[in-house]
């Protein structure tokens, strides 16, 4: 695989990324209309399920776990 290759891949993965935990973010946020997530425990869940999906590094995980 050509670098400029990986160099897209790894954009679009950290894209991706950002844009699932912007996601559950904005669903957080929500929470008082509607009931997303119950408690801080399940929204770390589901940010925690997306950082495995993606094989997030140990600075996307304190970069979600900030968020908390």
């Amino acid at each position: 695989m050509t670098s400029i290759k990986q160099a897209e891949l790894t954009q679009t993965r950290d894209a991706e990324l950002t844009q699932a935990i912007e996601k559950i973010v904005r669903q957080r946020k929500y929470q008082g209309d509607r009931i997303v997530f119950r408690n801080s425990e399940e929204f770390v869940n589901a940010g925690m399920k997306i950082l495995e999906k993606y094989n997030a590094t140990d600075n996307e995980r304190v970069w979600f776990l900030g968020l908390v």
